[in-house]
């Protein structure tokens, strides 16, 4: 959304009928009408009219939608409602003044993250005891001493000869940084299937985070980028293992730039491709990310690939786990209850363990239930695939 007149046609679309209430997590937790999408697009309709003067009560009720997209499929008049979100935030970030210290540190290290990481690694041992108390370590949330990239850029098949393909692993922020070892099994699985694995040189932040906290020139920047760097990389597909890095490379750089990146999730790359015999046996419960859910129509796919390995599953009620990026940091109280209550749902299953397919999402689920039963899909395919 790249104009004035775009975002008031589409708050003018809100006919204020409400159903998009039925499918919001944070409107079914208090059911306020300030912290569902119809009360929210009435805020942003009366602060773009005058009739309301930015406020940190304003400011907290708009950053407090998730961005999840659950919302976007109930609303009958079409209005786009992430987009006007994302526009509404960029209006407003200058009126956070309780976020403005955390967006900017945030903001910072996603546009230097190396530095930032090697000055956490750094302080680590000091500022280990202020992450636990902001719910930022424990669980997965382990950063090691090394990038993804540090371990290499091409990645081949034993058998080069019988190579299937190539494959750019977009490892983003998460994957990079933090938890390069889904990376490292993205890498064994897909060698094993016969496709050389490459890591993109250029390649920076997809920009959601930024453009979540309302920095939308620097998403905008940041698309450019990774448009420019991957053009001409040849490729059979461009995976990431964050749905949330693929929605927006596929879909939200149309609305930043004009251009997208035709990504796909790693779990729609790896369905069907697995043609072994089942080698698991256990039985899991799957937790559909928001963005795959949402965002990618995606359903079927990770029950029939991990299926094809074995896995038993076990269906459970969907519902966010309450990361959502910078959300689970500014709105503590919101993001634990949510986490309770899909904790609560998983166990009432019976499954031995839960899987999912983001890491933002592995490493809200495993603060409370121990590590070693909370996994990424990848991981569980390679435990199937190379057993």
């Amino acid at each position: 959304m790249n104009s004035e007149e775009e975002y008031h046609r589409e708050l003018r679309k809100c006919v204020l009928c409400g159903s998009c209430k039925a499918a919001c997590p944070t409107y079914s937790l208090k059911h306020s009408e300030a912290l569902g999408p119809r009360g929210r697009l009435r805020l942003l309709w009366a602060f773009s009219t005058g009739e309301l003067e930015p406020t940190q009560a304003m400011v907290e009720r708009v950053f407090s939608c998730l961005l999840c997209g659950a919302c976007s499929r109930q609303c009958s008049a079409g209005v786009n409602i992430l987009e006007t979100m994302y526009h509404g935030r960029d209006l407003l970030k200058g009126a956070d003044k309780a976020g403005r210290t955390l967006k900017w540190i945030l903001r910072f290290a996603l546009k230097r993250p190396g530095l930032s990481a090697r000055v956490f690694r750094l302080a680590r041992p000091a500022i280990g005891p202020l992450l636990a108390r902001a719910g930022l370590a424990g669980g997965v949330f382990r950063p090691g001493d090394y990038a993804l990239k540090d371990t290499g850029t091409v990645f081949a098949p034993a058998d080069i000869r019988s190579m299937k393909g190539r494959v750019l692993l977009f490892s983003g922020c998460s994957v990079n940084y933090l938890a390069p070892h889904l990376g490292e099994s993205f890498i064994r699985v897909v060698n094993a299937l016969g496709y050389e694995v490459v890591l993109p040189k250029r390649e920076v932040c997809c920009g959601a985070p930024l453009r979540a906290m309302g920095f939308a020139a620097d998403a905008r920047d940041f698309a450019r980028r990774n448009i420019e760097a991957l053009r001409g990389l040849k490729a059979d597909a461009i995976v990431s293992l964050c749905p949330t890095c693929v929605v927006t490379l596929r879909e939200q750089y149309r609305e930043l730039t004009g251009d997208a990146i035709e990504a796909v999730d790693a779990v729609t790359f790896l369905a069907g491709r697995i043609e072994t015999s089942p080698a698991l046996d256990v039985r899991a419960a799957f937790h559909d990310p928001c963005h795959s859910l949402h965002g990618l129509g995606q359903y079927g796919e990770p029950r029939s690939l991990l299926r094809s390995v074995g896995v038993d599953l076990v269906e459970m009620e969907s519902g966010c786990c309450g990361l959502a990026g910078t959300f689970s940091l500014s709105f503590r109280e919101l993001s634990d209850a949510m986490l309770k209550k899909r904790v609560e749902t998983f166990e009432r299953t019976g499954a031995e363990i839960l899987v999912t397919s983001c890491p933002g999402c592995l490493f809200q689920l495993s603060k409370t239930i121990s590590g070693d039963r909370v996994f990424h899909a990848v991981e569980v395919v390679e435990e199937g695939l190379l057993k």
